[in-house]
């Protein structure tokens, strides 16, 4: 990491510019070049001599980052553009190169490599403090958490300012049971309680369904038995069932299965 300067503040402002040809510069002359300053790449590096001009037309000369200088890239590395960084605090970097790391969630290898990191500095834009802890699966599986909670709060505004409708209730009752479903979080109890409130709505009759996959997560499965059985009683298996019949049926093989109709009539 480069010493902090006062040029960094024109290294935030080029940061943000589109992506443009780059064109070649005239190198600085002795008389522009600055200080010498430490860099996690070079090793060390001529600071430039720069202008800012300010609202009030007032200016100011300093040092910024050489931000054209065109080093040459180790093998296997990605060339950067430091004028689309976002240099903030840090000096700018002339190359990525893949990194190995130890995802702090699942504790497997990966490599952070120098193209996806070249698309977070440059394209999103992060800091360079923003740096990849977890691996692709984790990232994944991690967004997709973040969703189930946000479909879980939506649903809850939904039912607070609609408490009467049963569409909302399911929708409620579902998000809850994909949350659990996913991430072992969720009130199990929340969810039964929509899913009930939403039977007795005809365009939520499966709601039922979604009770009894409640109750199964919760270890009641007894009670989810109770529950599929008089929903699935003269529904067939198969490709040609609904979706939500055949998740209904896989239930029910998973609980144990067995004949439907038989246990509806003990």
């Amino acid at each position: 990491m480069g010493r902090k300067t006062r040029g960094h503040r024109e290294g935030a402002a080029t940061g943000r510019r589109s992506r443009t040809a780059r064109k070649a510069r005239t190198p600085p002359t002795e008389a522009e070049l600055g200080p010498e300053v430490p860099h996690r790449q070079l090793g060390s590096i001529r600071l430039v001599a720069t202008t800012w001009t300010f609202p009030d037309g007032k200016t100011c000369r300093g040092w910024t980052w050489p931000l054209d200088l065109n080093p040459p890239v180790p093998p296997g590395a990605v060339r950067a553009d430091p004028r689309r960084q976002l240099l903030s605090n840090w000096a700018p970097r002339y190359w990525y190169e893949d990194e190995a790391r130890t995802c702090v969630q699942c504790g497997a290898a990966f490599v952070f490599s120098g193209a996806e990191q070249r698309f977070w500095y440059e394209t999103l834009q992060f800091p360079f403090e923003s740096t990849a802890v977890r691996c692709v699966a984790c990232r994944r599986r991690r967004r997709t958490q973040q969703a189930r909670h946000r479909a879980v709060a939506d649903a809850r505004a939904a039912v607070a300012a609609s408490p009467e409708d049963p569409v909302s209730q399911f929708a409620l009752a579902d998000a809850l049971v994909s949350l659990h479903e996913t991430t072992g979080q969720g009130s199990l109890d929340d969810a039964i309680a929509a899913a009930r409130k939403a039977h007795g709505g005809d365009a939520v009759h499966a709601a039922v369904v979604w009770e009894a996959r409640a109750q199964h997560l919760a270890g009641r499965d007894a009670r989810a038995r109770d529950l599929l059985a008089p929903f699935l009683a003269g529904k067939t298996p198969g490709r040609k069932a609904g979706a939500v019949v055949r998740s209904a049926w896989a239930l029910w093989e998973q609980l144990g299965g067995g004949d439907v109709g038989a246990y509806v009539g003990r």
